[in-house]
This record gives structure tokens, sequence and C-alpha cells, in this order.
């Protein structure tokens, strides 16, 4: 059985990869407000960029989700035992 501790981390380890992606999307849709627009700078600002970059850093635990599912492995209990 595994601690609460345990659970909450690995729902953490899946939350960081949408969570970026969303402040992606919305960092780029606002445009980076008035201070951005002066400057004359693209629709996705650095922040997007960055944002964008750490939701694919982010992404290993959902890949290797993927990765399992499609080959039909089993996650490891708590023990490393299957």
């Amino acid at each position: 059985m595994t601690s609460p501790l345990a659970a909450v981390a690995d729902g953490l380890r899946y939350a960081a990869m949408p969570t970026f992606a969303a402040m992606a999307v919305a960092t780029a849709a606002s445009g980076g407000g008035p201070a951005e627009a002066l400057c004359g700078a693209s629709v996705v600002n650095g922040m997007a960029v960055m944002y964008g970059l750490m939701s694919a850093f982010h992404a290993g635990p959902w890949l290797k989700l993927i990765a399992n599912r499609r080959t039909g492995a089993q996650r490891p209990l708590e023990g490393g035992r299957i």
C-alpha cells in the first residue's frame, strides 16, 4: 500500500506538463501586455517560449505512461514488484 504522500507526489509529476503548457498558451494569447507592445515584441514573447520549454522538459512521465500503455506494460507496485 502506498502512503498518501507518495500518491500526492505521483500526481504532481503528471500535473507539471499540462500546467506549463496552459501557461504558455495563456501568455502567448495575452500578448504580454502593454509594455511588450511598446517594445515591438512578437505575439510569442520570451515567457511563452520559456513555459513551452518547461512543458517539454516535464513531458517525461506522460511519455513513459503512453509508452507503457502501448506495450501493455504494468506499473510496478511498491517495492518494485509487478
